[in-house]
């Protein structure tokens, strides 16, 4: 997945806004215009059906003579001056050698008038059609014969060729559409709507893009920040390079990583340069067998003694200046253990090398001490574990524990062994079978 940058991911929400926002506001503006339209056309059809009744009623009952006919077109014109009407006479009414249809402007009928005017000749039923593309109402009705038309058609109608309700001609007209109101209506209605969608669906999806984008990922860089534990003692560097989303939070990641895999190196370096604990002065377990086997081969070397002392701490007591606490792996057991450590180191000597195998099990090797002697330095060393500090060196706010513990030694010899597995060995049973110290 590659990462998009934060104005590259905002951009999109913002069309993506405006895109919901006009699907919204098309509809919602175009139903109600459409309805208003169709309210617009049948009010002018009526309005312009009214006043053409109106004047074939007063021009054309005495017939459809033509100074009757151009009268009628005159006068409708001037009516409704933004309008144009035709007038055809019936089929059974029209002179072959006549003109078809009057107007007001010769030659100046639109197809869609001759073909409305042929459809009334059919059906005798009004009817109307919409140009929305050129702005225009185009519409037609059938003109019938009333009783006032008969007087004037006596001999017709005694004949039986005329009489009431008997299709006359057609008038048809061709008016603009009233497409302001809609119009503006329609406009204001769709900015209204679009502009009011626009910023709540805005709203919505900045406060999710921002959530799920920027604050739930800083969110989880900062808490996997704040697990990380880079102290020497207890290290916890376990940052695993996580993709993100946004270009910046990614390039974050990215250099936080990459100094978090910087700090592990040095840590993988140090750790391969310290000797010691920092706090107890005791030797890492790392070197134990290298120590070993050199005090080993100095010993076969010159035919020095060598010993060691096995020590396993099995608990404390915290004393009535130590604040108790009920987790094991707290960081008051922690210092308990460190205070065992810095006892052992007092109490050994200067040429001892003492060693911190696991939590609770402590090594001391003894060169140039045979197996007599160890069991002097055992016994101090074991006094000095059970009385703890003394008071010039505790200090006042030092901690006080009763510590429970076990202790073997060995020493290099046909008896122990000569390989420091055979050695370690016999400290360990020794070890065993001493009885706990309080």
């Amino acid at each position: 997945m590659q990462p998009s940058s934060f104005k590259k991911l905002m951009r999109k929400q913002i069309l993506l806004a405006i895109l919901i926002s006009f699907i919204i506001a098309l509809p919602v503006s175009l139903i109600p215009g459409y309805f208003i339209l169709k309210a617009n056309i049948e009010n002018d059809i009526k309005t312009l059906k009214k006043h053409s009744e109106q004047q074939v009623n007063q021009y054309l009952a005495t017939g459809w003579q033509t100074h009757n006919i151009e009268a009628l077109l005159k006068t409708l014109n001037q009516t409704e001056p933004m309008a144009n009407f035709y007038l055809r006479k019936g089929p059974a009414f029209t002179d072959p050698n006549t003109v078809q249809t009057h107007a007001l402007h010769a030659n100046d009928e639109p197809p869609v008038i001759d073909a409305l005017i042929d459809e009334i000749e059919g059906t005798k039923k009004a009817t109307f059609s919409t140009e929305l593309t050129d702005g225009y109402l185009y519409a037609a009705y059938p003109v019938q014969f009333q009783q006032n038309c008969l007087s004037c058609h006596a001999e017709a109608v005694r004949a039986g060729q005329i009489f009431v309700g008997q299709h006359a001609g057609t008038i048809a007209f061709k008016a603009p559409i009233s497409l302001s109101n809609v119009s503006s209506l329609s406009t204001l209605l769709f900015f209204v709507t679009f502009f009011a969608a626009f910023i709540l669906i805005g709203l919505f999806l900045t406060e999710r893009f921002l959530q799920a984008k920027l604050m739930l990922p800083l969110q989880n860089l900062s808490g996997r920040i704040s697990d990380l534990k880079l102290d020497t003692h207890n290290q916890k560097i376990d940052w695993q390079r996580t993709p993100q989303d946004v270009l910046e939070i990614d390039q974050m990641d990215a250099k936080i990583s990459e100094h978090i895999h910087t700090i592990q190196r040095i840590y993988n370096k140090l750790d391969a340069l310290i000797v010691t604990e920092h706090e107890t002065g005791l030797f890492h377990r790392e070197r134990f067998n290298e120590v070993m086997q050199y005090e080993l081969l100095r010993s076969r070397r010159y035919q020095h003694p060598l010993s060691l002392i096995v020590i396993k701490l099995n608990g404390v007591t915290p004393g009535k200046n130590t604040p108790k606490t009920d987790t094991e792996s707290s960081p008051e057991q922690e210092n308990e253990v460190q205070t065992f450590g810095r006892l052992i180191i007092q109490g050994t000597r200067v040429t001892d090398l003492a060693f911190r195998i696991s939590d609770n099990l402590f090594v001391v090797i003894a060169p140039e001490t045979d197996a007599q002697n160890v069991q002097v330095m055992q016994q101090h060393l074991r006094q000095c574990l059970m009385q703890g500090f003394t008071e010039s060196n505790r200090g006042e706010s030092a901690l006080d524990y009763q510590f429970e513990f076990k202790m073997g030694c060995a020493s290099y010899g046909e008896e122990d062994g000569t390989f420091a597995k055979q050695i370690l060995h016999s400290a360990t049973q020794r070890m065993q079978q001493d009885r706990p110290q309080q």
